[in-house]
């Protein structure tokens, strides 16, 4: 079917928006993977703020060149999938790397983020990064269990001082 030139300028606008509104991007290879598993997995990313689209390559490359993302030009080639993610990229990657593990055909291309073209075994590093809410939950824990050790150590001195004064 093809496009008349207002739906592609449409689409192109569309993907530009969803580029905008992204703090990570992954393009995956989806070739012989069933429409029905596909639809679950956009299902699932639907619920981590994650889009994910199919669009033509052409249109992908227009889109993508006047951004900051345009080095994933040289990526647009076959059948590909492009998902958008509004959120750090470990739970993109994790969703993606779940699904790949069920359909052996999908596999992860790259993968954008903070205006870098991350490829390979570098991808799977993306998936150890914390979140925000995990940071800071892992900084509170640090400084709850540093303060306890303190008010030991302290009590302890104290009992120390005690036990020497009463000799």
């Amino acid at each position: 079917m093809k496009l008349k030139r207002s739906k592609k300028k449409d689409l192109v606008q569309k993907i530009k928006k969803l580029i905008e509104l992204s703090k990570s991007i992954a393009i995956s290879n989806f070739s012989k993977v069933t429409a029905n598993s596909f639809n679950d997995l956009r299902k699932t990313c639907r619920k981590e703020l994650i889009t994910i689209q199919i669009f033509p390559n052409s249109l992908m490359k227009i889109a993508f060149s006047k951004t900051q993302h345009k080095f994933l030009k040289k990526e647009f080639s076959g059948p590909i999938v492009v998902a958008f993610s509004q959120k750090v990229p470990k739970i993109l990657i994790s969703l993606l790397k779940e699904f790949s593990k069920k359909n052996p055909t999908f596999s992860i291309k790259s993968v954008s983020f903070e205006n870098k073209l991350i490829k390979g075994n570098k991808i799977s590093l993306l998936s150890n990064i914390s979140t925000k809410k995990e940071s800071i939950c892992l900084f509170l824990s640090f400084l709850i269990e540093t303060s306890v050790i303190r008010l030991i150590r302290i009590m302890f001195m104290i009992q120390i001082l005690k036990s020497k004064s009463s000799r």
